[in-house]
């Protein structure tokens, strides 16, 4: 939850950002691009760290870091300012996300984890949706720093929390005397092709997914919605993908993986071609809800399969490697976007654009898919 509002937190506050600091949309994209660049940077080193010296101990330094960066850029008046306390709230994310997914996966077992990591990853959506929920209620009364207060206190409400329920070492004892490489583990074992369709898939889908995060309720905006229909539609949009999520995981674990992801991708061209075809406060939540649903799904799918693909002691390093790559794909699209609006792209064009990457990210998706089938068979 800590992590999905001060993540949404960037979007939401995107329209009252840009006008309170005279920033321009490609700026204000830069900077969600470098918060994604310190998610990606971190989420690697976070990984590997999590095998070494265990998961708890890295998951609580990034609730330190997102708690102390959240607090900071509240005060920040100068876009350099602004770049470097995003760039080090993304790293501090970076260190909590593929750990806490391993811990998932260790403490569940092969019949449920799909919705164990799932529900987890819900938590992310669930704090998105109570940030949207602010928007909705306060409209323009909500000035973009509170946003970013509610994110460094919540990471505190966190802290102790994880501090003492978090188990201490749920790898260490599974670590092997002479431990893999990162690249042993990534490219070793004959898992070279399922790792580089991993990542493609990854890339892509975390491309739309973040894009969409950073910039829908500018979006949205532009298309004359209020600041309270905006939060409206964004929280349809969160609530949808808690629902879609569950749905799509609960496939997964019946071992229905092509199925699932066949459903997910399918179902982002008909959300994509909704939003680029309809108009009005109607199509726009319409449109938003099938993004929830399918979007938010198709990129969980791949993060819940990930633990399945790599030996035990390699569990982070593999999550970290495939949210790094995704995350990838996360830098680059809020300033693509940005830079797309501001040299006057409809929205139209831009959503029928997107279609090319759902295509190559499910292409790819499919082929992940057939090597764990394959696998589980084996």
């Amino acid at each position: 939850m800590c992590e999905g509002f001060d993540l949404a937190a960037m979007g939401l506050a995107g329209p009252s950002m840009i006008h309170g600091l005279g920033l321009s949309r490609s700026t204000f994209g830069l900077a969600v691009s470098l918060m994604m660049a310190g998610f990606a940077l971190s989420a690697t080193i976070g990984g590997v760290l999590g095998d070494r010296v265990g998961r708890r101990r890295v998951v609580i330094a990034g609730l330190g870091t997102i708690a102390v960066f959240s607090a900071l850029t509240i005060g920040v008046r100068q876009i350099d300012g602004l770049l470097a306390v995003r760039f080090l709230t993304g790293a501090g994310i970076g260190l909590v996300y593929p750990n806490l997914m391993a811990i998932a996966a260790d403490i569940s077992i092969a019949g449920n984890r799909s919705r164990i990591i799932s529900l987890v990853n819900c938590g992310g959506s669930v704090g998105g949706l109570i940030g949207a929920a602010l928007l909705a209620v306060m409209g323009a009364r909500l000035h973009w720093q509170y946003m970013f207060v509610g994110g460094a206190l919540s990471a505190l409400a966190v802290l102790p929390i994880a501090y003492r329920v978090l188990p201490r070492s749920t790898n260490m004892e599974k670590t092997p005397a002479r431990q893999a490489t990162p690249l042993q583990v990534l490219l070793g074992g004959g898992r070279r092709g399922t790792t580089i369709a991993l990542w493609i898939a990854c890339f892509c889908t975390s491309f739309i997914f973040y894009m969409l995060s950073g910039w829908a309720p500018t979006l949205l905006s532009d298309r004359g919605l209020s600041p309270g229909q905006v939060g409206a539609a964004t929280s349809a949009l969160s609530a949808a993908a808690i629902v879609g999520v569950l749905i799509l995981a609960t496939l997964l674990d019946l071992r229905r993986y092509r199925l699932s992801f066949l459903l997910a991708y399918a179902g982002m061209i008909a959300a994509f071609v909704t939003f680029a075809l309809s108009g009005g406060v109607a199509g726009a939540f319409a449109s938003m809800a099938m993004v929830g649903l399918t979007v938010m799904g198709g990129l969980l799918l791949l993060f819940a399969l990930t633990p399945a693909l790599y030996p035990e002691h390699g569990k982070s390093t593999g999550l970290g490697a495939a949210v790094a790559t995704g995350r990838i794909g996360a830098i680059l699209s809020p300033w693509v976007l940005g830079r797309l609006l501001d040299s006057g792209l409809g929205q139209r064009e831009l959503f029928l654009g997107l279609l090319i990457p759902v295509v190559i990210a499910g292409l790819a998706a499919q082929a992940v898919a057939a090597r764990a089938n394959a696998a589980e068979t084996r």
